[in-house]
């Protein structure tokens, strides 16, 4: 029998490509961004953007352009001016040998409190690392179990042997004396849940000692602002942690304990600026390079940031010179490599520089890019315009001096290379921006049309919005069983659209709100005694028990005017949207739903059963003598809302089932009432306008005009709301 030797071929040819990957060169991406290609050359689609320090062996090279392998499998092409090559006969055998591991995590895209600069400034300070020779993790934007199963790995790998570098940028707090580093997803409401959500830094430092390395560095910039402030009884900033019981250890801090550090305005916060600055300049210890990070920063900052460490260090250590490393650590001289670096080219005269950059034959559209590119690295161009200038040339110095590169302030092929690829990832971040800006403004253009409905989170009242209009608001001298106070009519602009709860707040709604909140409404509800025709209060009755059955669908009743703003405040806050009660124009305007008849299905009482739960045969039935309709709708009390025809506008119960608080004060006639819309905040404002009738209320007031009032702390058994929400622009 003759043996298959494909398998085997296929297996020895995937060993040797291991080999080629493992023992060949690799590169390093030194751009901000670069972008790779399904080519070698710009003509070719893009395919992914890689962050600066991203790295991977090379499988070829072809005109500049090196083919990778992406962490999906996929190969792609990258461009060799937006990256650093470390050839493999550069590697030291000896590295193993010389372990320098770090974990390197950067938190900003927080719900409550995004930041700008974390993700960049990890990003950064791992490429920095991986130039000095450090083994690097990168978390960005991690949850809680993401970076305590990173701490744990980090310190099986400090067990090794070696030096160990800890780095976060993000949010930090104290609580009792102990810091926290704030994960991405953290559900934290009050102090006491910091613990479980929240890592325990002093849980880290303790990772870091167990391993018994030797000597460990802890880098926190995570003194930002505490985005929990107003929840907390503690100081801002963090705390000064524990000295490390071990020695061969350097704790530093963006700034002293207890204060607070910036963000920042360019790409990194300010601590992180001068970090990365210092961590490659030769022959400086590591208390050295502290110390000049510390001087740069609170000159920058004019004395109101300073940073802070504390060290239990016993030997020399520098990140680009031979170091000592303390006892249990991998060896007494354990060094540091320095990654290969490009030689900076010596200053020549200014006429050579011009020269030179003339040569390049770039195009105002690449001189734009190179501009875009210094943008997006944090340096002021002004106007991306194509046009060298001297703002452009001062850019242009900053960038080349924070590269250790000669100062000049003119282009040559590395330095153009590199803001071209730069410019062309800030490019494509710009019209991206663009076109998600674009979305949005459809997104509220479409939010505004008339009849559009929607919810703003999953347990948030549904709205609708109504357009746009005007109408005679009150009612017409003429009009069966008119009151005083429902006069004199007057026409009512209601200048822009606006979102209107398609239901009364429900039950179920109004109960998510007390549970977050822990809000309190008391004990007690009035009701209407229709056989002793008075209102009497009931004991122990609320809006969860409001004397008769109810389920999560009914309206909410047995609600003050006090509880209902206590409600719209919340979900303001909840949403980030403009919630509010109807004045009382905004009410009867959304009530009429564009018609002009005392009700909007019409003239008469006729119908009422199919449009509005009022006073019925149900109610007869109960209390002979009570004036009803002649028609029978099912229910006594209130009906869980939505069972009857909606009006013009879409609005559910906006007549009958519970009366609705509106935001107005109460007057006993219009009489200078507002034209536009706006609610009426003079008169009597210890008592406040209801609208729309109830579940008992006779025929002859179940009209859109008829007005109700009552004091603002007194809570109804047939008195609930409806919301508003203010439109964006």
């Amino acid at each position: 029998m003759r043996r298959s030797t494909t398998g085997t071929c296929i297996v020895l040819f995937g060993l040797l490509a291991w080999l080629a990957i493992a023992w060949g060169d690799t590169l390093m991406v030194t751009a901000s961004r670069a972008n790779v290609r399904q080519g070698p050359g710009l003509t070719h689609g893009v395919m992914a953007t890689l962050p600066r320090g991203a790295t991977f062996p090379i499988l070829s090279t072809q005109n500049g352009w090196h083919q990778i392998q992406l962490d999906d499998g996929r190969r792609a092409w990258i461009a060799d001016s937006v990256v650093q090559l470390v050839r493999a006969l550069e590697r030291r055998p000896e590295a193993a040998s010389q372990r320098r591991s770090a974990l390197v995590i950067g938190n900003a895209a927080y719900v409550d409190a995004r930041l700008r600069n974390p993700v960049n400034d990890a990003t950064d300070v791992a490429a920095t690392l991986r130039q000095l020779g450090f083994e690097v993790e990168l978390l960005r934007d991690a949850s809680r179990r993401q970076m305590q199963d990173a701490v744990r790995a980090f310190g099986s790998r400090l067990a090794q042997g070696g030096a160990g570098l800890f780095y976060y940028a993000g949010h930090g707090l104290q609580v009792a004396g102990q810091n926290y580093l704030v994960p991405i997803g953290a559900n934290i409401k009050a102090e006491f849940d910091v613990e479980h959500e929240a890592v325990s830094a002093g849980w880290i430092l303790g990772a870091m000692e167990y391993a018994g390395n030797g000597l460990n560095v802890v880098i926190l910039d995570a003194c930002r602002n505490n985005p929990y402030s107003r929840r907390f009884r503690g100081a801002p900033g963090l705390a000064a942690l524990a000295s490390p019981s071990a020695k061969g250890a350097l704790i530093a801090y963006a700034t002293s304990p207890g204060s607070v550090a910036a963000d920042g305005a360019g790409r990194n916060g300010l601590y992180t600026k001068h970090l990365l600055r210092y961590l490659q300049a030769p022959g400086l210890s590591v208390e050295e390079m502290f110390k000049k990070v510390r001087i740069a920063v609170a000159q920058e900052s004019g004395g109101e940031q300073t940073p802070w460490e504390l060290s239990s260090l016993t030997g020399d250590f520098s990140f680009t010179v031979a170091s000592t490393v303390g006892p249990g650590g991998s060896g007494d001289a354990e060094r540091l490599q320095d990654a290969p670096r490009p030689d900076t080219p010596p200053p020549s005269p200014q006429a050579n520089l011009e020269a030179a950059e003339a040569g390049l034959g770039l195009s105002r559209a690449d001189r734009r890019l190179i501009q875009l590119g210094l943008l997006a690295e944090g340096f002021d161009v002004g106007k991306a315009d194509g046009l060298i200038g001297k703002r452009a040339r001062a850019a242009l110095r900053q960038w080349q001096a924070s590269r250790g590169e000669a100062a000049t302030g003119y282009l040559d092929v590395a330095a153009a290379k590199a803001l071209l690829a730069s410019g062309e990832a800030q490019e494509a971040q710009e019209q991206e921006e663009a076109r998600q800006a674009a979305a949005e403004a459809e997104r509220r253009r479409r939010e505004r049309e008339p009849g559009t409905v929607f919810r703003d989170c999953a347990g948030c009242p549904e709205m609708v919005v109504v357009p746009a209009g005007s109408y005679m608001m009150g009612s017409p001298s003429g009009e069966a069983g008119r009151y005083d106070n429902q006069g004199p009519q007057h026409r009512v602009a209601i200048g822009e659209a606006f979102a209107v709860g398609v239901h009364e707040v429900t039950r179920g709604e109004f109960a998510r709100f007390v549970r977050a909140t822990g809000h309190s409404t008391g004990d007690s509800c009035w009701f209407w005694d229709i056989g002793k025709a008075e209102w009497a209060k009931r004991s122990g009755a609320t809006w969860r028990n409001p004397g008769f059955e109810q389920t999560d669908r009914h309206p909410v009743v047995c609600v003050s005017w006090e509880d209902a703003q206590a409600y719209v405040r919340w979900l303001s806050r909840e949403t980030g949207k403009g919630y509010r009660l109807l004045s009382e124009s905004e009410w009867e305007y959304v009530a009429r739903g564009g018609t002009r008849t005392a009700r909007y299905w019409g003239e008469s009482e006729s119908g009422q059963c199919r449009h509005a739960n009022g006073a019925d045969l149900t109610v007869q039935r109960r209390h002979e003598g009570w004036t009803v309709a002649s028609c029978d709708d099912g229910y006594y009390q209130t009906a869980p809302v939505g069972l009857f025809s909606p009006n013009g506008f879409g609005l559910y119960d906006v007549l009958g089932n519970a009366y609705e608080w509106v935001q107005d004060c109460w007057n006993a006639s219009y009489k200078g009432a507002p034209g536009d819309g706006r609610a009426w905040k003079q008169g009597n404002c210890s008592l406040r306008v209801a609208r729309g009738g109830s579940w008992y209320v006779i025929p002859r007031d179940l009209r859109a005009a008829f007005r109700f009032r009552n004091t603002t702390g007194n809570r109804l058994d047939n008195l609930g709301f409806r919301i508003a929400r203010t439109l964006t622009p």
